[in-house]
């Protein structure tokens, strides 16, 4: 029995090709070369190596030499299985491991992947740069395939020295490379805001609210439940199941205060924050995704500046160092360390610079 070919072009298909147990060759089609592109050929290859041959992403006898698509294909099956929640709930890693990896396949396919190192890579680089990514993305995109040549090297598919020699290529600095500089996010404007607010239907209303109040990240707010508070005292303690550094092993507690606990209404099973679809029905839980167009479709409509609500966490930064401190700015947003704070938070320096301005 022999491992499936990656797919290629045969009578104007897409197709992969294999020996069963009986040494009889066999065929599976991915689609028409003329409506099929590549990448959609390979995307639906990975789909059939996991729900019908039950692949082995690290299995090393593979037919013929390994291409760069091939290798592809691999750290695909792996990263689908191992970047997941404790819940089994697949991470965003893995379609971001894809972004970093496609424009590498796209150029390089059909190559040797042992023959990619820096040149090839910095190729690849402009690729990116041409295609008008930011610079601290495209730095984080070649890094995704260094780990790539790393997994690869660890697996034996690659020799040990591919995934070192790459390192040779030196990361974008700023301000010394074509590549596009996006300004630092900003808070979302106060104006805006309180523009928006009476727009908003109730619960969506009730959920903005709370997000500035708290400076908790959008993704806590919507799987917030009742059993996840602490309510034992006069400050509630909100402990999020999942979070940004949870898979370092680190927990957050997030205060919730007496306004924000009356925003949260009447104790229920479930979620806190859950849709009522048209028809009357209601749905599990509130997705990031429907947050963010809620607010756009009506900042759209009714003419007012656009903002997200992940900027909210930057306004509740602000506010809180300028009522107290950084260090408090930093233990209210959960951060380990103040200068990730800084980031968030206008530095007392800038707010001066606007008073000399002002005043003169």
């Amino acid at each position: 029995m022999s491992y499936p070919a990656d797919p290629r072009v045969y009578n104007g298909r897409w197709r992969t090709w294999w020996y069963d147990s009986q040494s009889r060759q066999r065929w599976k089609s991915f689609g028409s070369a003329d409506r099929v592109t590549r990448r959609q050929a390979c995307r639906a290859y990975e789909r059939w190596l996991r729900e019908e041959y039950d692949v082995d992403p690290a299995v090393r006898n593979y037919d013929g030499a390994l291409t760069v698509a091939k290798l592809a294909t691999r750290y695909y099956v792996h990263a689908d299985s191992y970047y997941r929640h404790p819940d089994g709930e697949p991470t965003r890693t893995a379609i971001n491991i894809r972004h970093a990896v496609d424009p590498l396949v796209d150029l390089y396919g059909d190559s040797l992947a042992q023959d990619i190192g820096p040149v090839e890579l910095k190729v690849v680089r402009q690729a990116m740069i041409d295609a008008k990514l930011a610079r601290r993305t495209i730095n984080d995109r070649i890094s995704r395939i260094r780990t790539m040549y790393r997994w690869a090297s660890e697996n034996g598919l690659v020799e040990d020295g591919a995934w070192q020699r790459q390192g040779h290529l030196a990361a974008l600095v700023r301000h010394r490379s074509k590549a596009c500089e996006p300004e630092p996010r900003q808070p979302a404007p106060i104006s805006s805001i309180y523009a928006t607010l009476p727009l908003l239907h109730g619960q969506m209303r009730r959920m903005v609210k709370v997000l500035a109040m708290t400076g908790m990240r959008v993704d806590e707010l919507c799987r917030m439940q009742w059993q996840h508070i602490n309510r034992s005292g006069e400050i509630w303690w909100y402990t999020p199941t999942r979070h940004k550094t949870s898979h370092h092993g680190k927990t957050k507690s997030i205060p919730l205060g007496p306004r924000v606990q009356a925003l949260l209404g009447s104790p229920s099973m479930g979620y806190i924050f859950r849709p009522i679809r048209t028809n009357g029905t209601v749905g599990e839980r509130f997705k990031t995704s429907v947050v963010v167009y809620n607010i756009r479709r009506v900042c759209a409509a009714n003419g007012i500046p656009h903002w997200s609500p992940g900027q909210l966490r930057r306004n509740h930064a602000q506010w809180v160092r300028e009522m107290f401190n950084v260090e408090t700015a930093a233990a209210m947003l959960g951060h380990s360390k103040v200068e990730t704070t800084q980031i968030y938070a206008e530095s007392s320096r800038d707010r001066a610079g606007r008073v000399a301005k002002e005043i003169g």
